[in-house]
C-alpha cells in the first residue's frame, strides 16, 4: 500500500514539472533565393509580396543590410562585363546574383510577352552561381548522345521573333575541353498564358518560362532551375 502511494506521488511530481520544447528557427528558409524552382511542372513563383520587396530594397538602398548593393540595372549590366563566365571569381557570381534578383523586386510591366522590347536577340550571361552558362537549353543539347563528350558551354542565344505568332530560335554552343565546338539550334512556336507573362514551347527544347524583369536590354527568365539573366545583342 505504501509503495502504491509512494509511486502515485513520484507520478503526480514528474507531471508537474515544465515541459520544455526546442523550438527551430525556420524563417531563416524563406530567405534563401535559390528555392525549390519547380512545383507541379511549372516555374516558380515569387515568395516576396510587394510590400516585402519594397521594405527589403527600401533596407538594401539605406545600407541596413550588410553585404548587400543595390546599382540598379546599370550597376548589373557593368558587373556582366566585368569579366566573361568561365572565369568569374565567386564573389563577383555573388554581387551578380544579388544586383539581378533586386531588380526581380521591381513591378514588370503588364503581359512582357506581348511587349515588343521582348523581340530581338537575347545572350545569355548568367544562370547561377558556379553554373557557367549550363542552363536549361544547354543540358539538354548536352544529353543527346553524339554530344556527351561536349561538356563545356561557350554560348546561348535566344532569338525571338514575331510574325503571325510569337517563335524562337534558341542556339546552343556546346565544346570539348580540346576546344572543339558544335552548335545545336532548335526552333519553335511560343505559347502563353492569360497574363502573357510564360513563355512555351512544345517543341524544340519544350521550354517553359516565366518572364521576371524586361527592359531595353535585360531579360530575366524563371525555368527549371536559377533565374536566367540574359543581355541584348544586335541581330
Amino acid at each position: 500500500m505504501q509503495e502504491q502511494r509512494q509511486r502515485q506521488q513520484k507520478q503526480q511530481r514528474l507531471s508537474g514539472r515544465p515541459r520544455l520544447f526546442l523550438l527551430v528557427p525556420l524563417a531563416s528558409l524563406s530567405l534563401l533565393r535559390n528555392r525549390i524552382a519547380w512545383l507541379c511542372s511549372g516555374p516558380s513563383q515569387h515568395l516576396n509580396t510587394a510590400k516585402h520587396r519594397t521594405s527589403i530594397l527600401q533596407k538594401a538602398q539605406a545600407g541596413e543590410l550588410e553585404y548587400f548593393e543595390v546599382s540598379g540595372r546599370e550597376g548589373l549590366l557593368k558587373l556582366l562585363e566585368e569579366s566573361p563566365p568561365e572565369s568569374r571569381t565567386m564573389l563577383l557570381q555573388e554581387r551578380i546574383l544579388r544586383q539581378a534578383n533586386f531588380l526581380e523586386m521591381e513591378s514588370l510591366a503588364d503581359r512582357p510577352a506581348e511587349s515588343q522590347q521582348l523581340l530581338g536577340t537575347w545572350q545569355l550571361a548568367f544562370c547561377g552561381i558556379g553554373a557557367g552558362l549550363k542552363n536549361e537549353l544547354a543540358i539538354k543539347a548536352g544529353r543527346r548522345p553524339q554530344l556527351r563528350g561536349y561538356t563545356l558551354v561557350k554560348s546561348v542565344t535566344l532569338q525571338i521573333r514575331k510574325e503571325e505568332l510569337l517563335a524562337s530560335r534558341s542556339e546552343v554552343v556546346l565544346m570539348k575541353p580540346s576546344g572543339e565546338e558544335e552548335t545545336v539550334v532548335e526552333k519553335a512556336a511560343i505559347i502563353t498564358n492569360s497574363r502573357a507573362d510564360i513563355l512555351e514551347e512544345k517543341e524544340g527544347f519544350k521550354r517553359y518560362v516565366k518572364v521576371l524583369f524586361l527592359d531595353e536590354d535585360i531579360l530575366i527568365l524563371q525555368g527549371r532551375g536559377p533565374s536566367e539573366v540574359y543581355k541584348r545583342v544586335s541581330d
